[in-house]
């Protein structure tokens, strides 16, 4: 279903994003991801909440960027909250197919949050506009997956999390109903199943429907299998519908959080409204996720200048590579943007007390942490770069120099200024497209 038009541009669209943004460059963009999305759905409908719950958790850390796809150690893609999401696979072919009818021109960023909305028409809910524009993060890091609601928070740490994102109380209400489709695992929940609570016979969490209790104990037995996973929505977890918040009133939310929404006043008149048919109180609950996904799909968006298109062909997890020819040495003041770097050393590349100085290629070297260098939006002294780079590790330890295994689809990303090189050094790069 579609939403009305009108409705649709009543959005307030944030920081350079619109609909409608590749109509000239890249006119089926559009197509070509919901196309992409169908065919990976048909072969495994759990895509669908996967791809949903990845573009929340995107936006959640570093803004809406597409940082949630960034393959490696240490990455937001590596934490338990995205690490067995499924969806990866169709955001990375529409990548592809994008990649070949038009090079480097659609984002990562864009493609998740085009595929999210994909995912809800896939199982029966409303369509909407997509405001386009995103340019991809450079920065993955696992340590800030903290901005993420987890499953046991009080819905005051839910609103705090969610007010500095600049999403309100029905913006909580209304993204948690995507837990309308999709699993979850028994580690998440099997806390409130047993010894729990002792004002309840069964020791359980008393939020919960007696009657419920026993089969979610059979689904999820103390000391089972963690990883088991459940449906969120008991008897629809694969349509977009209210249900999920019919089982909140009748005590079958399957997360301690869930349930929090209608056992908490501030949330609980919310989620009644979406149950309400008709009247001055009822609200649509596919037209009110609309809005709040077009909201947090605003969420520090960068636009313009900032970040990049990540232009790896075969992934949205490879961050973009530009090789630097041997002897190449930086200037003060010299950009190395979007994952320059050296075409391979023999001795990586050589720092000296004035330059950074890629030296002779070799056919393969070892790869440390591609996040090492990352520095986004800081501009750092050339010591402060090797004091960094070697407290991750990422020198050898016997020359000192950075390696790099030539051939990868990604490589150590500087995202830096060069401070301290000398003004008169040769052969100097100054080319902000890095």
């Amino acid at each position: 279903m579609f939403l009305l038009l009108g409705l649709a541009n009543t959005f307030v669209h944030g920081q350079g994003t619109r609909v409608g943004f590749y109509s000239r460059t890249c006119p089926r963009a559009e197509v070509i991801v919901r196309s992409t999305v169908e065919s990976h759905f048909r072969s495994n409908p759990a895509i669908a909440p996967g791809i949903l719950r990845m573009h929340f958790h995107d936006c959640f850390v570093q803004g809406c960027d597409g940082s949630v796809l960034i393959d490696g150690p240490n990455t937001e893609k590596s934490t338990v909250p995205n690490s067995g999401i499924p969806g990866y696979a169709a955001i990375d072919a529409a990548k592809t197919q994008l990649e070949s009818a038009c090079p480097g021109v659609v984002s990562c960023a864009d493609i998740l949050a085009l595929a999210a909305r994909d995912a809800v028409v896939l199982t029966k809910g409303f369509s909407w506009q997509v405001p386009t524009g995103r340019r991809d993060g450079r920065v993955s890091l696992a340590a800030d997956v903290s901005s993420l609601p987890t499953p046991t928070e009080s819905i005051e740490a839910q609103e705090q999390k969610f007010s500095i994102k600049g999403l309100n109380t029905q913006d909580l209400v209304t993204l948690v109903g995507a837990h309308t489709i999709g699993t979850t695992a028994c580690r998440f929940f099997s806390n409130r199943l047993y010894n729990f609570s002792t004002t309840t016979a069964s020791g359980a969490d008393p939020t919960i429907n007696p009657s419920f209790v026993p089969t979610l104990r059979a689904l999820c037995p103390q000391n089972g299998d963690g990883a088991r996973l459940v449906d969120l929505d008991t008897g629809s977890a694969g349509r977009f519908d209210t249900t999920f918040f019919t089982n909140l009133r009748n005590g079958r939310g399957v997360l301690q959080s869930d349930q929090l929404l209608w056992t908490d006043p501030s949330t609980r008149t919310i989620a009644e409204r979406f149950l309400r048919v008709r009247g001055a109180q009822s609200l649509n609950f596919n037209v009110e996720f609309a809005k709040s996904m077009v909201k947090m799909s605003n969420i520090g968006v960068k636009s313009g200048t900032q970040g990049e298109i990540r232009r790896v062909r075969f992934s949205c997890g490879g961050l973009t590579m530009t090789l630097l020819p041997p002897s190449t040495i930086l200037l003060k003041g010299a950009y190395v943007g979007t994952s320059s770097v050296c075409t391979g050393c023999n001795q990586a590349a050589e720092t000296t007390e004035h330059a950074l100085l890629c030296c002779e290629a070799v056919d393969e070297l070892v790869c440390c942490n591609r996040n090492a260098w990352v520095f986004e939006g800081k501009s750092l002294s050339f010591e402060q770069i090797l004091i960094a780079v070697k407290a991750l590790g990422c020198f050898d330890p016997a020359s000192e120099c950075l390696a790099i295994r030539s051939g990868m689809a990604f490589a150590t990303e500087l995202g830096l200024r060069v401070e301290e090189i000398e003004s008169d050094s040769v052969n100097a790069v100054n080319d902000n497209e890095f």
